[in-house]
């Protein structure tokens, strides 16, 4: 029988002796001890053996265990190097492990083999060629072209996300940064590509930013700050985290910008960007009537570089000034304590002097920054902090601002 490229044909004795070494008389049934004689225990009959690709003996016992046996075999054949193409390439080395071809040749090297390779990285789906679109000289020679058509459909993409399962030339065209997503830090890098005719953020530096929901009797907004210039952001909302009905055709964002919105159910996706790269800004104010900043998710935000910007988040409801306020930042509370995974952080800010607030473990070693060296405006915010990429166990908060500080303790129970 051949299957998975090997010959499982069932061997005679002597066959048996020759493959695994042992000597035809002990596998008939000699009893003069040795390798053979403590495999097949005591002669007992029927006894089965079971032995792996690499030689060695997974099972051995006398008996019927027909569904003992079979799982072992099953379990066994999980791990067997196959070929299902049988071109003489295991399939874990091979570049095309369903298509014939010995040779692994890859012109456009991109991991997918020229005989299965849907996708011609070399000459047509190149860096920003997101739609494929090529001329052909007189000589025959493919020529990318990249516009700002590509933009457009790489906004497309990111909004209605692809197969993983299923190799997709646009989204190889649009990893601008080669981190297997595409987002919109790829959609800034090809708008600068575009623009310079070049492009490499490697060396350029995101900054940093703060997502702040501001609460108040008659309008909620959401406030998104950086002290680099912002090209970009991306976010995703449930309709049920909304306190009233959202519309993204009403979102306001800053002039010359492109917003692109998608809706699947109740979930929404915002993607908007700066399709000339002469519209950054610093601030953006968005008109969102939300129950709580932890709503956003999956934000990202880019500026003008092409990097990410690395943002906190913060909440702040109405705020009375003729209200007794403390004269340090100080925590109001932790919630829920314990907690899994998100931890809500209430804290105060008396005054527009800059602070940090960070999380610590029990070791004194810093796990995060939350917020650090930049100012709120005065009253109460709320900063989320999430958990889930660490292990659990006792937590502290601490704040901290000139020669005050103030820590508590929270909980992380998985």
């Amino acid at each position: 029988m051949l299957s998975h490229g090997f010959d499982w044909s069932s061997y005679s004795c002597e066959g048996w002796a020759e493959e695994f070494g042992t000597s035809y008389i002990m596998l008939d049934g000699g009893n003069s001890g040795g390798e053979a004689w403590s495999l097949f225990g005591d002669g007992y009959i029927p006894h089965h053996v079971v032995i792996d690709h690499n030689k060695e003996v997974l099972y051995t016992d006398y008996g019927s265990n027909i569904s003992g046996i079979m799982e072992v075999i099953e379990e066994a054949l999980l791990h067997v190097p196959r070929d299902e193409d049988q071109d003489g390439v295991l399939d874990e080395d091979d570049n095309c492990f369903d298509a014939v071809n010995p040779d692994q040749e890859d012109v456009d090297l991109d991991g997918f083999g020229d005989a299965c390779d849907i996708c011609d990285n070399l000459n047509v789906y190149t860096l920003g060629n997101v739609d494929g679109t090529v001329t052909i000289d007189v000589n025959g020679n493919y020529n990318a072209t990249v516009n700002i058509i590509d933009v457009l459909s790489m906004a497309d993409l990111i909004l209605e996300g692809v197969n993983p399962d299923i190799q997709n030339c646009g989204f190889e065209a649009s990893d601008f940064t080669y981190d297997g997503e595409v987002n919109v830090i790829d959609v800034i890098s090809l708008v600068q590509f575009l623009i310079n005719g070049e492009f490499d953020n490697s060396l350029s530096s995101g900054g940093e930013g703060n997502i702040e929901l501001l609460h108040s009797d008659e309008v909620s907004r959401v406030l998104i700050e950086s002290n680099t210039q912002i090209s970009g952001f991306q976010f995703e909302i449930n309709q049920n985290q909304l306190t009233s009905y959202f519309d993204p055709e009403d979102l306001v964002i800053p002039n010359g910008w492109h917003l692109n919105h998608l809706m699947l159910g109740d979930n929404i996706k915002i993607l908007a960007y700066d399709p000339t790269g002469e519209n950054s800004v610093r601030k953006i104010d968005l008109n969102m009537e939300l129950k709580s900043i932890s709503s956003l998710n999956n934000i990202i935000v880019g500026n003008a570089s092409g990097a990410e910007v690395e943002m906190s988040f913060s909440e702040k409801s109405s705020y009375d000034p003729g209200a007794i306020l403390p004269s340090n930042p100080g925590i109001k509370g932790l919630f829920p304590n314990p907690f899994n995974p998100k931890l809500s952080i209430a804290i105060t800010v008396p005054n527009q002097s800059n602070f940090k607030l960070a999380i610590y473990n029990t070791l004194g070693e810093l796990v995060d920054v939350l917020f650090e060296e930049r100012s709120l405006s005065v009253g109460d915010h709320t900063f989320y902090w999430n958990a889930e990429d660490h292990s659990s166990g006792m937590y502290f908060v601490k704040i901290e601002s000139g020669n005050f500080s103030e820590t508590k303790k929270a909980l992380f129970l998985k």
